[in-house]
């Protein structure tokens, strides 16, 4: 086992350990790194909340797909480190992990999204089984929760109209504590796991989400936005995806539409 399984699998079972794991990992590398990282470690605090990274066989049990998928971010960003402070090629390793690299070597915000939101969608594909034993509106809760992270990776590396480029950006920055402000916003990121049946289709939730709808169209410059979204969409799909999808009215997530490789 390396040391990246050993780390990994030594706090599995506890959320708190995961928290500290990826809050060790971003105060090794420090400086903007480490403040990029912010948004990542105000979700994971929200996913503890919500049990989402319970054990399995806990009371109550944690999330088959949110626990895995929480570990593939974390599994790519330790192996890239690992590389890098030994001097081993990245030649050939995985695009999760060569992300991660740039993003350490050079930090800033599209780097960081770039290097999150690869290992996330890889890591989707990867625990597909996983998000299908999931409840439906669970599984639409987290096609909604790709919806939005893939549109900021959009708005911060400036695949927007150019009246709205500067909002946009300082909006979406990893840095500024809009992922803590939005996960704690209860109609916005629930606290209760599993999802009750009806929470998607509440009408604060509906409108809300023709609202995020109508906010992308607003901001988003479609010829910008489409080869962004649509090499992390043919990550999780396949080639044709980016031809059969539209962004961002529909981005289903392996839950809603998982396909064969």
């Amino acid at each position: 086992m390396s040391r990246v399984d050993a780390r990994l699998r030594g706090v599995s079972d506890v959320p708190s350990g995961r928290l500290a794991l990826r809050r060790a990992f971003y105060a090794r590398h420090g400086g903007a790194l480490a403040r990029l990282g912010r948004a990542e470690l105000d979700f994971i605090q929200w996913e503890i909340e919500r049990g989402l990274l319970n054990p399995l066989g806990g009371d109550p049990p944690g999330s088959p797909y949110w626990r895995s998928a929480q570990e593939a971010v974390a599994r790519d960003a330790e192996v890239a480190s690992e590389a890098l402070a030994a001097g081993v090629s990245l030649v050939g390793a995985p695009e999760g992990v060569v992300a991660w690299a740039a993003a350490i070597r050079a930090p800033d915000a599209a780097r960081w999204y770039a290097a999150h939101n690869r290992s996330l969608v890889l890591g989707m594909r990867a625990v597909a089984s996983a998000a299908r034993t999931e409840s439906v509106a669970e599984q639409r809760f987290i096609n909604l929760a790709l919806r939005r992270v893939l549109v900021a990776e959009l708005l911060v590396v400036g695949a927007v109209r150019r009246p709205f480029r500067p909002f946009a950006r300082a909006a979406a920055d990893p840095r500024v504590g809009t992922v803590r402000a939005l996960t704690r916003t209860r109609w916005l990121y629930p606290r209760r796991y599993p999802l009750p049946s009806g929470w998607m289709d509440h009408p604060a939730q509906r409108a809300w989400g023709s609202a995020e709808r109508a906010l992308a169209h607003l901001l988003l410059d479609p010829d910008a936005a489409r080869p962004i979204a649509g090499a992390h969409l043919q990550a999780l799909f396949g080639p044709s995806s980016a031809d059969e999808l539209q962004y961002p009215d529909h981005v289903p997530s392996v839950p809603d539409e998982a396909r064969s490789s």
